[in-house]
């Protein structure tokens, strides 16, 4: 009888080696051994009827000789070491967590083996369960928070959003709780391996973040939590505000012991470790769970992240991740958003497009700092050729009478001379600007103007065009650098009056769009007294140019010129033409002429502008 039974034992294993039979039904054979129950005869006939019919397994040749040769990309698999079961099993005895198994297995020669584990217990798996409910019950408070958050408009940048949002997704995961009791107690180490690695994936990865970012994270959320209607304090409550402050206080904990594993602060994440495990931190239930279930062996949770390859999570700093209705409902979605960035930048380009305008304005038909140099030639300098080709003769003939015909024109609106206005029939008096706003400026037009004539004496014969000027420049030719010079701080001169006075009528320009409030207060007529430090493009203030609303009517010291400007408007009702925007236009025109570094930086910028319009078109 013992000689059938080995007989039968042999034939068994040599099925078992020879047969290709499915996992599924290696894993009956291994509870058929496994079962003490069962007559060892009875184990061995069910274990070849159960295999015998299955095809025969492919036995692939190999030419004698040959060896396998691996890189050193070849990693090997990681183990389960039986060896230092009875270790493990001493180590986790106190959390009653994991219980001694053999387990059958067939990774011996002779196809048949006993591999000597732990699995878990039904402490285990009461523990996992309660660690669920928790990340459930964190999972919906989070879920509201951002709710809130997306509807928060002040909350532009979405990045620490989308961070909580991959919080929000790992409280989702769960540990071996989705499988029977049954299963896990005859489970392999790779198949726990398996199961555990998108749970230790989702848990680990946000700890792997920077300190910065998971701070930002839990502020996001604290300040959330404050803000929360139900959670709101009440001054006469002293005791539901400290309950209020405790609650808070816990899930904030508890979330920064996920963020931070190493954490044994107290809070109830803690708490049911410690009660069921008597664990002090999450680390350390991770450890155990790899320790004891996948490798066999003492790991680090460093280990554990090698092991999964689990790497910080990398999240969108453009597009917010969340439900799309909720997005749409708080204009966060991805058209919603395209819309809005289109607005800004187009609300972002108007002064850049009014720069623009302003270099190709021209009421008259021509460039109105060319009509400048054609009325000063005219009728100051009394010339009678014709000067259509001027600007391109000769480039510092055409500056100097750009710059006399401006000082002839609006100088007196510029150095404080007493002008008379007229609005409806009604006489005032007083100046746009006080004596002393561009008395800097205009000194510097007279040095520079006496330096160009000086020049012209010296050299009678000096004749260059702005293109041979411009190639001259390129070329670094010495002969040129007068003129260049000439022309640099002509540029620089009018660019600095030229954006000041920009700057002036974009904030007139904002006050009358917000509906011109306190146009009867004394502001209206008074004079601007000092000169504006803020960026044209970054200003945000409304206010009013003086006399804004009157037409020039005399002034009390006549310039050559200014007899053109009488009965014109100071500003149109409509901001696009009067006097003062054709102090704007002339004097940038000018700082375009001479090829302002400054000028055309702004010009770059409102193509980068236009460009990336296009782009979200």
């Amino acid at each position: 009888m013992h000689t059938d039974i080995k007989a039968l034992k042999r034939k068994a294993k040599a099925l078992l080696l020879s047969k290709d039979i499915p996992a599924s039904k290696m894993d009956i054979v291994r509870a058929i051994l496994a079962n003490d129950r069962i007559l060892e005869e009875e184990k061995y006939n069910a274990i070849i009827e159960l295999v015998k019919n299955y095809p025969d397994r492919p036995v692939k040749p190999v030419a004698p000789g040959k060896v396998e040769v691996r890189g050193q990309e070849y990693k090997k698999a990681e183990e389960y070491n039986s060896k230092n079961t009875p270790y493990l099993y001493q180590k986790y005895k106190h959390t009653r967590l994991f219980k001694k198994r053999l387990l059958v297995h067939a990774h011996n020669k002779f196809g048949i083996g006993f591999l000597r584990r732990l699995v878990p217990s039904p402490r285990f798996v009461k523990l996992a369960q309660k660690l669920f409910e928790l990340q459930y019950s964190l999972r919906q408070r989070l879920y509201r928070v951002l709710c809130d958050v997306v509807s928060d408009q002040s909350i532009t940048d979405p990045t620490i959003f989308n961070y909580c949002v991959v919080l929000y997704n790992a409280l989702a995961s769960s540990c071996l709780i989705d499988k029977e009791y049954i299963e896990l107690k005859w489970m392999r180490p790779e198949v726990f391996k398996q199961l555990l690695e998108p749970y230790m994936d989702s848990m680990l990865k946000l700890s792997l973040c920077d300190v910065p970012t998971k701070e930002a994270i839990l502020q996001l959320i604290d300040h959330k939590l404050r803000e929360s209607q139900d959670l709101a304090k009440n001054e006469s409550m002293n005791k539901k505000n400290l309950t209020i402050e405790q609650y808070i206080y816990d899930v904030i904990t508890t979330l920064r012991c996920l963020l931070y594993p190493a954490s044994t602060n107290e809070c109830t994440l803690t708490t049911v470790l410690k009660k069921e495990a008597g664990m002090p931190s999450f680390e350390a239930f991770c450890i155990a769970c790899i320790e004891a279930l996948v490798l066999g062996k003492p790991v680090v949770l460093s280990d554990i992240v090698t092991l999964f390859d689990i790497t910080a999570p990398k999240v969108s700093d453009t597009s917010w991740n969340f439900d799309h209705d909720e997005l749409v409902k708080a204009g966060k979605d991805p058209e919603s958003l395209k819309k809005k960035a289109k607005e800004q930048l187009h609300k972002k380009l108007e002064p850049y497009d009014e720069v623009y305008r302003f270099l190709t304005y021209a009421p008259e038909g021509k460039e109105i700092a060319i009509q400048g140099f054609d009325d000063q030639r005219k009728m100051v300098d009394k010339r009678n050729e014709v000067f259509d080709d001027v600007y391109n003769k000769d480039i510092l003939i055409a500056l100097e009478g750009m710059l006399l015909g401006f000082i002839n024109e609006y100088g007196a609106l510029l150095d404080g001379t007493t002008i008379y206005f007229e609005n409806n029939k009604i006489q005032v008096e007083g100046c746009i600007f006080t004596e002393n706003y561009f008395s800097h400026e205009l000194a510097r037009f007279s040095e520079i103007l006496s330096e160009i004539n000086t020049f012209r004496s010296n050299n009678p014969t000096f004749h260059v065009t702005r293109d041979e000027l411009i190639e001259g420049i390129n070329k670094k030719k010495k002969s040129l650098y007068p003129i260049e010079r000439f022309m640099t701080v002509i540029g620089d001169m009018c660019y600095d009056i030229g954006i000041e006075l920009f700057t002036l009528y974009n904030r007139h320009r904002r006050w009358v769009l917000s509906g011109s409030p306190g146009k009867d207060d004394a502001i209206v007529r008074t004079a601007f007294s000092v000169h504006t430090r803020t960026s044209p493009f970054d200003d945000t203030e409304a206010l009013p140019v003086p006399f804004s609303d009157c037409i020039i009517s005399g002034f009390s010291k006549l310039r050559p010129l200014s007899k053109l400007l009488l009965h014109k408007p100071v500003l149109h009702p409509a901001l696009r033409d009067g006097v003062f925007p054709e102090m704007v236009a002339y004097c940038l025109q000018v700082a375009h002429i001479c090829l302002n570094d400054r000028l055309y930086g702004i010009l770059d910028e409102r193509t980068k502008l236009l460009s990336h319009i296009r782009s979200l078109s």
